[in-house]
């Protein structure tokens, strides 16, 4: 079968400089708005490559430490999350320098753009993060990030950067009269003029893969033992055009569904494909490429933009952005969705995206989808706003609450609030510890002493707990 390639940039943005969580946009520091540099500046932004300081300021004329410049840098170069942070399967990348201590947010940074060749540590193992950049080095380190090297540039640093990066008319909003030490301003123009050649020398070489590269495949599909089918999946996830889906069956991810046709080619490359939840698709309509042995569907290929189309009811446990289909910087959501770990899409500038806080504090979020996508987030609070149709049963304040009695279905929480709890109800266990990462749980392992908090996720009008997060 003959292998068409797609070239689309589908790797993951970090946003939070020293945090670890991760969100789509930050507002603009609130001192650039009259200074130079200011379109650059709220460009960045907006995307993600840059934010304020601890007190919401940019400091503009303030000069570059080392551990600041690779983080800028390697933010605009759009790598997969796994490259830079720890993910819910993953460790964080680590630099290998002993001299990092304090500087934990950048660690996958500086790993990320020594491991690219934009810039290296010290002879004695050291990297020496607080050291301030000139701007000399930034202009080289933003060359590199942009595709070129020492053999493809002639003559001695620094000039033989400085004059590429002059030949592309990218020093042309900086002063005549460049400053030994590169400013945080200056920075950011740099960086902003020459974003379009640094996204295009990191593109990626391939099919639309929509979802997290750590679920790419290694070797792809054996596309020669399927066959095209157009059909709908069962509400119950039980079969797909009236063939059984057998229970170990696996789906993947490939293209879009306009190039879906019975003759269509595929990538021969694994990476370009990404393993999926089944139950992205109940009742969806979608062709496919499917894998029949025994009368079962054993593997699956859907399009990358086909998803259910509804609302759902999930926690989060992490956030971060990705290219979508269309190339738009969106975010992405990493859920319980249905007991499930499923990650789902928000469409373009989505608002209420939920901080690291609030999503870790036992929150539950209602997701309204179409085609896979979020269109948009509602919590309890919202209902009004949003239309979500839950709410929260064993308070106003969003803490968790005490069980102090259960007697079947019918329990007394501190405060003497009293809940019903359906038998059926679907529930997650959130770790107390540093993790704070939610896990699917049965309702016997909620015992009295156990703190909650309960949720009505239904319009049947019993009012009774369909949800319960526990935190231990």
């Amino acid at each position: 079968m003959k292998i068409k390639r797609i070239s689309v940039l589908v790797m993951v943005l970090i946003l939070i400089l020293t945090m670890s969580s991760f969100s789509y946009a930050e507002e603009e520091p609130l001192d650039t708005l009259n200074q130079n540099y200011h379109e650059a500046i709220e460009a960045l932004t907006d995307i993600g490559v840059i934010t304020g300081d601890v007190d919401g300021q940019f400091h503009s004329d303030q000069t570059l430490t080392r551990a600041q410049a690779c983080t800028i840098i390697v933010k605009s170069m759009n790598p997969a999350v796994a490259d830079i942070a720890a993910t819910a399967t993953q460790t964080a990348p680590h630099s290998g320098f002993a001299d990092m201590d304090g500087y934990s947010w950048a660690e996958g940074y500086v790993s990320y753009a020594v491991k690219c060749g934009i810039t290296n540590g010290y002879p004695d193992g050291s990297f020496q993060p607080a050291n301030r950049v000139t701007t000399n080095e930034f202009v080289t380190m933003i060359m590199r990030a942009a595709g070129w090297n020492n053999q493809d540039v002639e003559g001695t640093w620094p000039e033989n950067y400085l004059s590429k990066a002059r030949e592309l008319n990218l020093l042309s909003n900086l002063p005549k009269s460049m400053p030994d030490l590169s400013t945080k301003g200056m920075a950011a123009q740099i960086t902003y003029d020459a974003l379009s050649l640094i996204e295009k020398a990191n593109e990626t070489d391939g099919a639309v893969a929509q979802g997290l590269s750590e679920d790419a495949l290694t070797t792809s599909p054996e596309i020669e033992n399927m066959f095209y089918l157009y059909s709908r999946f069962s509400s119950s996830m039980s079969s797909y055009g009236g063939k059984e889906i057998a229970k170990d069956a696996k789906i993947y991810t490939f293209g879009v569904e306009k190039d879906y046709s019975d003759d269509m080619t595929f990538s021969a490359k694994g990476s370009d494909y990404r393993e999926q939840n089944f139950y992205r698709y109940k009742n969806v309509k979608t062709p496919s490429f499917i894998k029949v042995i025994d009368n079962k569907i054993v593997e699956m290929i859907v399009p990358t933009d086909v998803g259910f189309t509804g609302k759902v009811y999930c926690v989060i446990n992490n956030t971060f952005t990705t290219i979508d289909t269309n190339g738009d910087r969106v975010t992405g959501l990493e859920t319980l969705t249905a007991e499930r770990p499923i990650t789902w899409l928000c469409k373009k500038n989505i608002k209420g995206i939920p901080s690291i806080t609030q999503y870790q504090s036992g929150a539950v979020y209602e997701l309204a989808l179409e085609n896979g996508q979020v269109q948009a987030i509602a919590k309890t609070t919202d209902d009004a706003k949003q239309g979500a149709i839950f709410e929260e049963l064993s308070g106003t304040t969003g803490d968790f609450v005490k069980v102090l009695r259960q007697k079947d279905y019918e329990w007394t929480l501190a405060g003497g609030k009293e809940i019903m709890v359906k038998a059926n109800a679907t529930v997650y266990r959130i770790h107390a510890d540093k993790t704070k990462k939610y896990e699917a749980e049965v309702l016997d392992a909620i015992q009295i002493g156990d703190y909650i908090r309960a949720y009505d996720m239904s319009d049947d009008g019993n009012g009774s707990a369909d949800m319960i997060v526990v935190q231990r």
